[in-house]
């Protein structure tokens, strides 16, 4: 064996550095144990939740200390959890997130113009377009707008004076300036974007994030650890808008201005008429409320059954609208007395309308309360209350430098009531003092209350303007904004001189911390909004780690054992070979720093059972050698020189199906392509290599080596299957069950997940068995349109699927379906708890993508095998024949989901893990022809004179051996797989069983069979 020594060398040093890696994890887990020991030692009498959080503080205190010294290096506890194997977030749980920056605003921003309606008509229909096209968002606005300009060049849109540098205008060509201008503005924004949120993550601290930018305008971002879901979207979304703002006082505002703006919306607005604008549909519903109010008191006080209920509503509101006299002739007097008074209060109430909606703060004397509050109002009025602010006729008797906000948090918790700010703002409507002069944030304690607050430095130019706007308003107060919502207005008592301040609003000490992360980082250059999201609990996170390790065990030991008994003691080298394997992928993993997801644990077993195919392939060939006479030694040697071609060639093709999985797999379907490319390295260089130098000392020793025992090493010996001449019962059968699933794909459909179709799943665990039919039912009346229920691996587990609100924007709504989700559960299984163990949420738009990212992957995979096939063998015939082989498998493995998954107990859903298991199938089952076409194309270069048919039969003979004890291995762990791997990727595994059967199939009755058919040589017809 050549380069004995350089295998060698390379083989310790491979192990160390597998060894080093792997040992951060081993110290990580020990530190935690601790911990763990710690906590439960002083956390005797306390509550679980105490004892979590005695065992952070404990954590947190053994950040920078020295845990781990190697003699020429030393690391602490921080750089070990750094350099430990990384879980993804299905393991250990946490939150995946991509975010989608939103161009059409930052167009909207660059053109300088909010009121330009080409830009905005353009934008709207590019959103739309959008849905349906992967062409770059710029470029579809820029083809919206020249359908819709009717001839105005976009250079007037964007010819503002903030803009006039940024682009040649001499060019001839200014449109295409403009454009680029507004690609690398696009550009810029999403680095700068990744930046603050990378800046912001650090702050958080979270261990091991990942946060990288995919496509064009999309930055996904996994969380491991994570469970609070609103306060991670708080904050990578928040823009961090941060201003300062002298206020108008109350007083003021109230007094000398509100009694115009009465007066004007008293002209303005017709309560007894329904209006078109919404402010004004607003204000009439406050009318209906308080006939409503009437009806309710008068029917509550009724004693007898002279005023039934439906007459009372109809005549009360008759009477309060004055349309009959009549109807209040016949009423009693108490009845009349009330009708009276709501009249007056309802005619006094049409003079103050703003005060139906808004109140001002009074006092025990009905003064106006002192102070930068104008007003307060419940949730529900907010809208109605800026949109008559907004109103022109308003806006006329309102100073013009006067800009309304409201407070971020409710005057008391639960009320639902907000407090209004009347601002003073500078040059066209900013803020004297924004954010940008911000040097340092951090969070701390208010010394009086003792309650957190956020305080802030700024540069010398912030502090300068902070000095003289702290002078210009002692004894009056300054309010804070961040993102157009008030925190806090503090009055000025004296003079702030060195630039610094502080932000107070009822913090918890985590949402001041997170507040004085996001100002530290800085604002975000444009909006973004959450296109795909999924957060896994750590429950079920420790449920996949079992079924995975378990899953991984079992295959683990089913090949070890089947090896050991098939060829003995060259089983067990192989077995060897094996172990080290998985040692070295594991090595490798935490080297990259990659995470191992549970489709990576999937990869790992799947590896086991492929990895052994290179060892069959030696030792098949290495029998087939001493069966020729040949000593053990030069058996050995030419077995191992004779299989080179074919492993070689087998293993090149899975690792280009790896390839295309890496670029074309998002989240965890990237984590089994990063295994199934390390293990497809690591199981060639262990079975042609280490194994090789294991039976080189062994025979240095002369020692005796077998290959199997006298049973095993004659199966399959005396085969002499014809092949070919069944090609055709083949063809007809594989004809049939195509057609069958073809018909299955346009009638049944395939079930698909929210991974193609967008909308939001829930996984949730019920303390007992639930009705599906129930759930489904209550549902229904709640979202409005019937969602997906099924059992999920249990009856006392559900997955919901739902589309209910999927295309709507806004920071609350995540959290408002979740909450018409949980409480109409609570509400209709009142006796029957419930925890969401995963959500996950997909927008419309990126389904798209991940839909067709994965035709690309499949077609792109194709292809490539195609083109490698043809240049690999020199002839089209063998492509070809790949080909057609690989497109019936994905064919018929496509049709049996679409056919079983409305009657089989297991979840058969379309997702991307999905196309990762079609994928795998298509480099397995080439990986099987390949070998088949190696032998082939042995035996025609050995025996020239023999019939082409009978040549291939004898090949296909003699690798059936091979063929049937590699696709029995990997069927064994796949089996423990689909059986013990839980039910995420029970349908994964599902998809791999019916594929390994299926390419072992087509590499003997379709591929090989093709190739024959297509060749029209004369030594094909003879």
């Amino acid at each position: 064996m050549k380069s004995k020594g350089a295998i060698q060398a390379f083989s310790i040093a491979l192990a160390l550095a597998c060894l080093f890696y792997m040992s951060f994890s081993v110290v990580t887990y020990m530190v935690n144990k601790d911990a763990e020991e710690y906590s439960e030692l002083k956390g005797k009498d306390k509550t679980e939740e105490e004892k979590k959080e005695i065992k952070k503080n404990y954590l947190d205190s053994m950040e920078s200390v020295e845990v781990y010294n190697i003699g020429i290096a030393s690391y602490t506890f921080n750089e070990c959890k750094k350099n430990k194997l990384n879980l993804g977030l299905d393991l250990q749980g946490g939150m995946h997130v991509t975010l989608e920056i939103s161009l059409d605003k930052l167009i909207k921003k660059l053109s300088g113009s909010e009121e330009n309606e080409n830009v905005k008509k353009a934008l709207e229909m590019a959103n739309q377009r959008q849905l349906t096209s992967q062409d770059p968002y710029v470029d579809l606005f820029y083809e919206s707008y020249l359908e819709i300009a009717d001839g105005e060049s976009l250079f007037r849109a964007f010819d503002t004076p903030e803009n006039r540098d940024k682009f040649d205008r001499s060019s001839e060509n200014r449109d295409e300036e403009v454009l680029n201008f507004i690609r690398s503005e696009a550009e810029q924004a999403v680095e700068r974007t990744q930046d603050i949120i990378r800046t912001r993550i650090d702050e958080f601290g979270v261990t091991q994030p990942t946060i990288r930018q995919e496509g064009s305008g999309r930055i996904t971002i996994e969380l491991p650890g994570v469970e609070d879901a609103q306060r991670v979207r708080d904050l990578l979304q928040r823009s961090a808008k941060l201003e300062f703002w002298e206020t108008y006082n109350a007083n003021e505002m109230v007094g000398k201005y509100f009694s115009s703006v009465n007066e004007v919306l008293a002209k303005k607005l017709d309560f007894g008429k329904e209006e078109e604008a919404t402010t004004e549909a607003a204000t009439e519903g406050t009318a209906t409320e308080t006939e409503n109010d009437v009806v309710s008191n008068l029917e509550a006080s009724a004693k007898n059954d002279s005023l039934k209920e439906d007459s009372t509503k109809t005549n009360v509101v008759a009477a309060l609208e004055g349309e009959s006299d009549e109807i209040t002739a016949d009423m009693d007097s108490a009845t009349k007395d009330s009708i009276e008074k709501a009249k007056a209060q309802k005619e006094a109430a049409e003079k103050v309308p703003l005060y139906l909606k808004l109140r001002p703060q009074v006092d025990n004397q009905g003064q106006i309360v002192d102070g930068p509050v104008i007003g307060t109002a419940i949730a529900t009025d907010t809208n109605t209350i800026m949109n008559y602010f907004r109103m022109p006729e308003v806006k006329a008797v309102l100073p013009s430098n006067v800009k309304f906000l409201w407070s971020v948090k409710e005057i008391q918790e639960g009320s639902r009531v907000y407090s209004l700010y009347a601002l003073k703002t500078v040059h066209g409507g900013a803020a004297p003092l924004d954010g940008s002069v911000i040097t340092d944030a951090f969070q701390n304690y208010d010394q009086i209350s003792g309650k957190p607050d956020v305080n802030m430095k700024m540069n010398p130019q912030g502090a300068r303007i902070w000095k003289a706007m702290t002078e210009a308003n002692i004894e009056k107060w300054i309010a804070i904004s961040l993102d157009n919502r008030i925190y806090s207005a503090p009055q000025v008592n004296t003079v702030i001189p060195n630039g610094s301040s502080v932000i107070q609003g009822n913090f918890t000490i985590e949402e001041a911390k997170d507040l004085a992360s996001v100002l530290k980082a800085g604002k975000l250059p444009v909006t973004v909004d959450i296109a795909e999201e999924e957060l896994v609990g750590p429950t079920l996170g420790q449920e996949s780690i079992k079924n995975g390790l378990n899953s991984l065990i079992g295959g683990f030991l089913l090949v070890l054992a089947f090896m050991a008994f098939y060829y003995r003691k060259s089983g067990w080298v192989a077995n060897l070979a094996l172990m080290a394997n998985l040692f070295f992928i594991v090595g490798i993993l935490a080297s990259l720093h990659a995470a191992l997801t549970l489709p990576g644990m999937a990869g790992i077993v799947l590896t086991i059972g492929m990895s052994v195919d290179a060892n069959v392939l030696i030792f098949e060939r290495i029998r087939e050698e001493l069966k020729a006479g040949k000593s053990v030694k030069m058996a050995v040697a030419d077995g191992y020189r004779n299989a080179y071609s074919s492993i070689i060639d087998a293993n090149l093709t899975t690792f280009l199906t790896g390839i295309i999985l890496l670029v074309f797999g998002k989240g965890p379907i990237s984590g089994f392509a990063v295994i199934l490319v390390i293990g497809i390295l690591t199981s060639m260089f262990c079975a042609i290599f280490l194994t090789r130098l294991v039976f080189e000392w062994m025979l240095k020793r002369e020692q005796n080596i077998n290959f199997g025992s006298e049973t095993t090493s004659n199966a399959f010996q005396k085969m002499n299957f014809d092949f070919i001449g069944k090609r055709k019962i083949a063809y007809i059968g594989s004809g049939i069950v195509i057609v069958i699933g073809l018909i299955s794909l346009f009638t049944l459909k395939l079930n698909l997940s929210v991974d193609f179709e967008g909308g939001r799943s829930y996984i949730i665990q019920f303390d007992q068995p639930i009705s599906v039919t129930e759930t489904r039912n209550e549902l229904t009346t709640v979202f409005g349109t019937s969602p997906e229920v099924k059992t999920f691996g249990s009856d006392s587990k559900l997955k919901i699927i739902t589309k209910y609100r999927i295309e709507d924007k806004g920071e609350d709504v995540d959290n408002e379906v979740k909450k018409t989700l949980t409480d109409a559960l609570t509400a209709k299984f009142a006796d029957n708890g419930f925890k969401i163990e995963k959500s996950q949420k997909v927008g419309p738009t990126f389904a798209r993508d991940i839909e067709i990212a994965a035709l690309w992957s499949i077609v792109v995979g194709l292809i490539g095998i195609f083109l490698y096939i043809v240049v690999r063998f020199r002839k089209w015939q063998y492509g070809l024949g790949a080909l057609i082989a690989l497109i019936h498998d994905v064919l018929i493995v496509i049709g049996l989901f679409s056919l079983l998954w409305k009657f089989l107990p297991i979840n058969l859903e379309v997702d991307q893990a999905f196309i990762a298991a079609i994928l795998t199938v298509v480099g397995y089952s080439i990986n099987d022809t390949v070998v088949v076409f190696d032998r082939i194309r042995e035996s025609l270069n050995l025996h020239t004179k023999s019939p082409l048919y009978q040549t291939i039969n004898d090949a296909l003979n003699k690798t059936i051996s091979r063929t049937l004890i590699t696709s029995l291995t990997t069927l064994l762990v796949i089996l423990i797989l689909f059986l013990f791997g839980g039910e995420i990727i029970r349908g994964f595994s599902f998809a791999l069983l019916i594929g390994v059967l299926v390419g072992t199939y087509s590499s003997l009755f379709i591929a090989t069979p093709i190739v024959v058919d297509l060749d029209n040589s004369k030594r094909a017809r003879e």
